[in-house]
Parts: structure tokens; sequence; C-alpha cells
């Protein structure tokens, strides 16, 4: 006889943390290894505009009234706006950290809206040195350094923005919870009868 049960769970997803691990990873392979170093930074660097718009959410939740209601309507620098002043703090837009979220979603849009190009390149090179292809703009940030510059920054508004609104705990450690239970469905309970 195969009894069969209904199960129910119940878990929250932070889901900065889920965007923030994905940063870590692809970082590490990036150091660790030439192979697919140009696109593990790339992975970093897109995902570091994930993580702070996921943050954005998951504190403007937190803190301002029908948040999730309106947060689609807002830009990053918006929701950023939105904020500071919630959480009555003033920042430098024009210095590190914050002077990097502008970097950052500029390149995460420029990733998002890319489309085909035609790219000329006319230079003096050394005979018999590849020739040196012309990039895109957001080719041209896919580097080692911007990666880490990104994690950084990305790591350091988090942590200035959850300590601006009294929340003591390291944002990126998550103690998770998740609930689950069983129980009987006697409506699809499957008896068997061997005569």
């Amino acid at each position: 006889m195969n009894n069969k049960v209904i199960v129910s769970s119940k878990r929250t997803v932070n889901s900065y943390v889920v965007m923030y691990q994905t940063i870590e990873h692809a970082l590490k392979a990036a150091r660790e290894s030439n192979e697919g170093r140009y696109f593990n930074c790339m992975i970093a660097m897109v995902f570091s505009a994930f993580c702070l718009e996921a943050y954005f959410n998951h504190l403007g939740d937190l803190i301002v009234k029908d948040w999730g209601k309106n947060e689609r309507n807002y830009t990053p620098d918006e929701k950023l706006e939105l904020l500071t002043f919630t959480l009555g703090i003033q920042i430098d837009k024009g210095r590190r950290p914050y002077q990097t979220m502008k970097e950052i979603f500029h390149f995460r849009d420029g990733i998002a809206h890319a489309k085909t190009q035609s790219l000329n390149n006319e230079t003096i090179q050394i005979v018999n040195e590849n020739p040196y292809l012309p990039q895109t703009e957001w080719e041209e940030k896919i580097k080692l350094n911007n990666a880490k510059k990104y994690l950084k920054d990305t790591k350091d508004i988090i942590y200035q923005l959850q300590h601006s609104a009294g929340i003591n705990r390291d944002p990126f450690v998550i103690v998770s919870s998740a609930r689950s239970g069983s129980r009987l469905d006697e409506t699809k309970k499957i008896t068997r009868n061997d005569h």
C-alpha cells in the first residue's frame, strides 16, 4: 500500500543574499583562473546591480509604507533617495561607494539593452602583435578590478543602509527558517486489494 501525504512548506528567501552569494562565487572563480575570467567578472558585475536593487526592495518593505505597491515605478536611484529620506540620512553620490552605484547600474543597463554593433578601429601596432579589437562601452568595463570594486561598494552601501536602519545584524548572514509538515491525504489514499 502506498500512502500519499500532503506536504506543506514555508520559507523566507532573502533574494539579495542569493545575489550576493552569486557575486562572491563568480569573483572567486575569476580570481582563481584565467579560464572564464571575463565571463565570471561580467556575472559579478551584473549581479552587483541585482543585489543592490534586491536589498533596496528588502529594506523598503521594512521601512517604507506601501513599498511593494510602488517599487516598480522607481529607478534604483529613486529607490535609494526614498530610503535615505525615510532613514533621515545624507549620502554623497559623488564619492564611493555611492558614486560607484551609478556606474554599476549603467553597466547593467548596457548589458540589459545591448544590441549588435559594428565597431571600427585603426591603430599603430608592433608587427605580428595581435590586433586590438574595438569593444563596446560595457565590454571595456569588464575587468577583475572593476568586479572587485563593484562588490566592495555594493557591500558597503548595504552595510551603511542596514546600520542606518538600526538593524544590528550582518545583512549577509541569514538565519534561515523553514517550516514543513505533512498529513495523510484521505481523498487520495490508495488502497490495494490483492485477491
